[in-house]
């Protein structure tokens, strides 16, 4: 039977629908015997009004990728885990014997792969300032996006050029939407990077046809050998760490536990390297 012990997908009340503070999760995530914990508040249009980054792009808006690189800033920069200045001196990394790492989500918000609010550098506005950078980014498209809007090669070429971006740990959101894509390309290249699909608890809730999606990903990921993060997707601190369904999915097809890139500490850690995430410095390690 499976057993996970990092939860790599939580949000605080930053996030639309969070109702839990930061040490809400943190003692929660003690109780339940999580390892590692991270917090993924999101850089979304449902957060926030206006793409900080200034493209301005909605889901209905199509944009060349170029003229996007160009306006946003490239997209090509050196892993943000490997830039944080500063930083490091002002965010907990271990509280009550629970690990910290600080993530995103980022709503994919053009079929080019633009995500909303990533681009631009930030700016000190005041000395000493520290302008936050997350360890890594949770990438999906939002659930307003229509399957019609998008063709399954556009589609798959859009996933692709998204966890291609060096600061994009895993796509999610893949069995909450009825896009269409070439899901064995997808993976493939997916096994190339050492990066994860990520599956979370709360997309049990958007009924049956993701409940086969989820199911069918799953069996995909098995057979390829492909890594998955399975996390709870929590909005209170009452879900940290909390998975029956999506574990009892896991167990129903014997889904090989090395292949859960958040099963503990260790094997996150190794495949985090794995996907050029290359330098974390914490009070429980330097890895590099």
């Amino acid at each position: 039977m499976n057993k996970i012990r990092n939860d790599l997908r939580t949000h605080t009340f930053f996030s639309a629908g969070g109702v839990s503070t930061l040490q809400e999760n943190i003692e929660a995530a003690r109780d339940r015997d999580i390892q590692l914990l991270a917090v993924t508040d999101p850089f979304s249009a449902l957060v926030v009004d206006e793409d900080s980054a200034g493209a301005g792009f909605s889901e209905n808006e199509t944009t060349d990728w170029d003229a996007a690189n160009e306006e946003a800033g490239d997209q090509e920069e050196a892993p943000i885990s490997e830039n944080l200045d500063g930083q490091e001196d002002v965010l907990i990394r271990e509280s009550l014997g629970v690990k910290l790492l600080y993530g995103c989500e980022a709503d994919i918000v053009s079929p080019e792969g633009y995500l909303f609010g990533i681009g631009l550098p930030g700016k000190e506005e005041y000395p000493g300032d520290v302008i936050f950078t997350p360890d890594f980014i949770v990438a999906g498209v939002s659930s307003r996006w229509k399957p019609m809007e998008i063709s399954e090669a556009k589609a798959t070429q859009m996933y692709i050029n998204v966890i291609r971006d060096s600061n994009v740990l895993m796509l999610g959101n893949l069995c909450k939407t009825e896009i269409s894509c070439d899901i064995n390309e997808l993976l493939r290249v997916c096994k190339e990077l050492h990066k994860p699909v990520e599956i979370d608890e709360q997309s049990f809730l958007y009924g049956d046809d993701a409940v086969r999606r989820i199911r069918s990903l799953l069996t995909k990921c098995a057979e390829e050998n492909v890594l998955i993060c399975a996390d709870s997707g929590a909005l209170s601190a009452a879900k940290v760490g909390q998975m029956p369904r999506l574990m009892a999915e896991l167990n129903e097809i014997d889904f090989p536990n090395d292949l859960i890139m958040n099963a503990d500490s260790d094997i996150f850690l190794s495949n985090y390297q794995k996907a050029g995430f290359a330098t974390i410095n914490t009070p429980w390690g330097t890895y590099q």
